[in-house]
């Protein structure tokens, strides 16, 4: 009996100790700029046990989310026991599970890990099945997505698609679709939605397209998936014309907020963690980084009703078979009403406070970083969202 308790004792410790390797590396990702916040389920730590290794949880800990050069993060990690090799083949290992964002600064290779969401989540389309995503489903509900909402400026933005769009309008280059492609100098990969492909696996297709190879993913991020040949390297004008059936299908274009873009993601509510959340608050606009807004004349409607098909906040108010109204608590300023209006009904306005994104994604994250709020204020803020109160400085 003895025996057998010594080694009952003995897993029990195994499996305590890699436990607590995941929880360090929780409690390390939730001091980034959006955070990965305990929960009573732990259903967290589930969904970083299906992603990585205990060793190479307990590694991911060397890294911050500031870019560092190999010989400053070897100084952390050779304290542990690391020697030089064996911390490259740790880079390799992080970098094939998505969780690493290398890029070159100067001729010399930077090393970061990335926040959770956005960045390794979107990394994981080739690892999904039904348990993790009804996890990350899960997680999103009870606390990630009340850490993406509340960052100072939103992860993502919204640009208009490009039918929508008239020379009047002097957009921005960053608010061009055309102009963001043109400026990531050929780098582009097309990769399968992973948001898409958690909702088939639980039998629960999109609503709104067949389509599932249509997000974009560019410069460090292209260069992550073509080293592990995931994904499909693609030409700027495939890109274009991946992006017009996008908007032929509905779906809102969401590139990263930077103005040199990391991703360019097609999204739908019915499927977009993040646009449903937003579809259920009252005022979608306080949460959503985007410099245009629709508006209509109603004398000009037919009465097609195709701007409500196409709406994914219900921004748009019919009576007796005529728009009459767009809600501007609830317009995003995506275009896709715009677009589809035969009769020239509706048209976008650009806002008088126009929202320029950071450079890249080193000042996003430190804009992000130094307006964190406290868990309280994220609630807070939430629980305003939910009343119909107005949060934020965007509108």
């Amino acid at each position: 009996m003895r025996r057998e308790l010594a080694e009952l004792k003995k897993n029990l410790s195994i499996f305590g100790t890699a436990k607590s390797k995941y929880k360090k590396l929780r409690s390390h990702l939730d001091k980034f700029p959006v955070g990965f916040p305990a929960t009573l389920s732990g259903v967290e730590l589930r969904i970083l046990r299906d992603i990585f290794t205990p060793d190479e949880a307990e590694a991911a800990l060397n890294f911050g989310y500031r870019p560092e050069t190999f010989n400053q993060i070897y100084e952390h990690a050779k304290q542990k026991g690391y020697t030089p090799d064996e911390f490259k083949g740790i880079i390799n290992k992080l970098d094939s599970k998505g969780a690493l964002l290398i890029r070159q600064i100067d001729n010399e290779t930077y090393y970061s890990l990335h926040p959770f969401i956005i960045g390794i989540f979107e990394m994981q389309p080739h690892i999904l099945n039904p348990s993790l995503y009804l996890n990350l489903y899960e997680y999103f509900l009870k606390k990630l997505s009340i850490e993406y909402l509340t960052t100072e400026i939103p992860q993502t933005r919204i640009i208009p698609v490009q039918k929508s769009i008239t020379s009047k309008h002097k957009i921005s280059t960053y608010d061009e679709m055309s102009g963001l492609i043109e400026e990531t100098k050929g780098k582009i990969r097309l990769i399968e939605c992973i948001c898409r492909k958690g909702k088939d696996l639980i039998g629960d297709p999109c609503q709104t397209t067949n389509l599932r190879r249509n997000c974009l993913q560019f410069r460090e991020f292209h260069d992550h998936l073509t080293r592990f040949d995931r994904g499909k390297s693609i030409s700027k004008e495939e890109a274009l014309e991946i992006l017009a059936e996008n908007e032929k299908e509905g779906l809102l274009l969401m590139p990263s907020s930077t103005q040199k873009i990391q991703s360019l993601c097609s999204c739908c509510s019915c499927c977009c963690g993040i646009l449903g959340m937003l579809k259920m608050v009252p005022r979608p606009v306080d949460f959503v980084a985007t410099n245009f807004y629709a508006v209509l004349n109603p004398q000009l409607c037919s009465g097609c009703k195709r701007c409500i098909e196409r709406c994914q906040m219900n921004a748009i108010r019919f009576h007796e078979d005529k728009a009459t109204e767009i809600d501007r608590n609830r317009c995003i300023g995506c275009g896709l009403c715009v677009s589809t209006c035969k009769t020239g009904t509706i048209r976008l306005m650009k806002k008088e406070k126009e929202f320029v994104p950071p450079k890249d994604v080193e000042e996003l994250h430190e804009i992000l970083i130094n307006n964190k709020k406290t868990s309280a204020g994220k609630i807070w803020t939430m629980v305003k969202a939910y009343m119909g109160l107005k949060v934020g400085s965007l509108e």
